[in-house]
């Protein structure tokens, strides 16, 4: 019987022909990756946050609520990220968005507001 690792394996390499999805990055030129037992996925419509004095932090956001004081965002999850991995993932979405951008059109953020805080 092959090991948890292997079995993983196999069912991401499955899931990597899933039908609509296609990668920016070929899969030859990416690290291979095996998923926790617990591991958990998010759709985000919004993200807040910025740097603190020791690393990136990041709010996902989903759905709003009314409060009493007005809408609020509900945060999913919280992406805390070190300097190197932020690099990272900065020059990964900046390749993603500019694939996006010239397949599919201008992605508009004109009505979507930044965090105004962006260091914590």
């Amino acid at each position: 019987m092959p090991s948890g690792r292997a079995r993983r394996g196999k069912a991401i390499k499955r899931a990597r022909g899933t039908k609509g999805t296609k990668a920016v990055v070929p899969s030859a030129e990416r690290d291979p990756v095996f998923r926790a037992p617990l591991f958990q996925k998010y759709y985000a419509t919004n993200v807040i946050g910025g740097l603190t004095e020791a690393d990136f932090r990041f709010e996902v956001l989903n759905e709003k609520t009314l409060t009493d004081e007005g809408w609020a965002y509900v945060s999913d999850a919280l992406v805390i990220l070190n300097p190197k991995a932020m690099k990272k993932l900065y020059l990964l979405l900046e390749k993603a968005v500019k694939f996006h951008e010239q397949t599919k059109g201008a992605i508009d953020v004109a009505d979507s507001p930044l965090s105004k805080k962006t260091v914590y």
